[in-house]
């Protein structure tokens, strides 16, 4: 007989139709492609958050199978069934795994939740244990949502192969999510929790919104709102204007919006909006009162208390002089690499005696 070589579906396909292979082992081969088909299966609707497929254990594809059915199914736990003792598999080969010995049923199972095996086991493959219920692995999915987030990590990082297999390996009940489906439903029903979390803390109080603009790191002008109610602030809304004009009209509706928001959502009540001291936002404050009679436009007494103060630093020429010298100093301690090591040994003592004191 020839061998013949190819990818493992190919040969398992092959074996299924095979002329030369007796009955018993065409119907197991037809087990393993069923096997292999409902893995592929649940992997795909595991990535785009659908239910997992279910197979009764009265299923023909199990009962017609003389070997180890389903050996390597994550979506279920499946006691094998031993093969009639007049059906022994002949020697199988298979490129690039070989398989030297007749295979062998699994063994009984020992543990309600995890199934040991003593089939050969493929790359990026696990040992199929029983998956979590699903409001446990509802919630797994919202902590690694709110871990990706705190910790900055992109979402990409979850469809990396080395990611994906160190879950695999240490989580193997864990059904990881994608990063679709992690940054979508799975990021607004976080989000919607935290609103939700607002809405309680915030409902049937006076707040104060205030709004400001700056540039992020991939210098896009970024405006954001936030409400502060009794000394507590809330974040709102962050819009991004890099396509429109940074004008007093544009900002008063950001900030309209802002409050409708505030009102109609988190039931609070806004007396006051306070922005920077900028051409835009002071105008914007006019044109908010024109509108809004009933609430308090003031400007923002930490812009303005900057203000002051630079204009101080130029009024006075000895304060100039001092910033500039400080700065040189600064400077020059961080060119100096050798002298920065000292400082940081200096700075450790320093620190530590401190302490002591």
């Amino acid at each position: 007989m020839r061998a013949i070589c190819g990818k493992v579906n190919n040969l398992w396909k092959h074996t299924s139709e095979c002329s030369n292979t007796t009955e018993s082992v065409q119907q197991w081969a037809k087990a393993e492609i069923r096997s292999r088909e409902f893995v592929a299966a649940n992997k795909e609707n595991t990535r785009l958050g659908l239910p997992m497929h279910t197979v009764p254990l009265s299923s023909p594809a199990l009962k017609s199978s003389s070997s180890h059915q389903l050996s390597r199914t994550p979506s279920m736990v499946i006691q094998s069934l031993p093969p009639p003792e007049s059906v022994v598999p002949p020697q199988i080969r298979i490129s690039p795994l070989i398989i030297e010995q007749p295979l062998t049923p699994a063994p009984v199972l020992l543990e309600p939740a995890v199934m040991q095996t003593q089939s050969e086991v493929f790359y990026g493959e696990t040992q199929p244990v029983a998956p979590w219920p699903n409001s446990y692995q509802a919630e797994f999915a919202a902590d690694l949502c709110r871990l990706m987030l705190v910790c900055n990590v992109a979402w990409w990082a979850v469809d990396q192969p080395y990611w994906r297999r160190f879950f695999e390996k240490w989580m193997p009940s864990a059904l990881l999510p994608g990063s679709k489906l992690l940054s979508g439903r799975i990021l607004d029903e976080e989000a919607a929790k935290v609103v939700e979390g607002m809405k309680s803390k915030v409902k049937d109080r006076f707040a104060t919104g205030q709004c400001n603009g700056w540039k992020n790191i991939v210098k896009s002008s970024i405006v954001a709102s936030t409400i502060n109610v009794e000394h507590v602030p809330y974040l709102l809304n962050t819009f991004d204007i890099s396509g429109k004009p940074k004008t007093a009209e544009n900002l008063l509706e950001i900030v309209s919006s802002e409050i409708k928001y505030s009102m109609d959502v988190l039931r609070v009540k806004i007396v006051a909006w306070l922005s920077d001291a900028g051409g835009d936002s002071a105008k914007m404050r006019r044109l908010l009162v024109c509108k809004m009679p009933h609430i308090i436009v003031i400007d923002c007494w930490s812009h303005q208390v900057n203000l002051i103060v630079g204009d101080i630093f130029k009024i006075k020429g000895i304060f100039a002089k001092i910033i500039d010298d400080a700065l040189e100093v600064v400077k020059w301690f961080n060119n100096a690499s050798s002298f920065q090591s000292s400082l940081d040994g200096h700075h450790t003592i320093f620190v530590f005696a401190g302490c002591l004191s």
